[in-house]
């Protein structure tokens, strides 16, 4: 159904034409609709992934999360006016990233919240709550 690879002529890569946007989410949808499939399966399936040096479809189901997470958000901001969040932070010359008060309250982590940072790979660093507040 979905026929995601191109070859770049000059440099004979396969490269994957990842879906966005609506078609992203109407791929998910019908995707999903017929059978339980998981994140690798949507991953591969919507032109998540990267081949190896075996040639092999390695799916990247973090970046497919990324682009729901965008979607998601210019959806949220489509009518409204004004700045619009940018979702970067900069690394301080101290080596310290500050995290806004505006993203925590729109990630539901209210203040006194401990959290676990998990490191990924490629440079990626996810941040999770160890427990919600259930008091709010």
């Amino acid at each position: 159904m979905f026929n995601n690879i191109k070859i770049e002529k000059d440099e004979k890569k396969f490269i994957p034409n990842r879906l966005e946007g609506e078609a992203l989410i109407k791929a998910i949808h019908s995707l999903q609709s017929n059978r339980k499939i998981s994140q690798q399966e949507l991953a591969l399936a919507t032109g998540y992934y990267s081949i190896n040096e075996n040639g092999v479809k390695v799916a990247d189901p973090l970046e497919l999360i990324n682009a729901i997470v965008q979607y998601k958000i210019s959806q949220k901001y489509k009518t409204k006016r004004g700045a619009k969040p940018k979702y970067e932070l900069v690394v301080q010359k101290s080596n310290k990233l500050i995290i806004g008060k505006n993203y925590l309250e729109e990630a539901g982590i209210p203040p006194g919240t401990k959290v676990k940072i998990i490191i990924m790979d490629r440079g990626k660093i996810m941040i999770q709550p160890s427990k919600l507040n259930k008091n709010k």
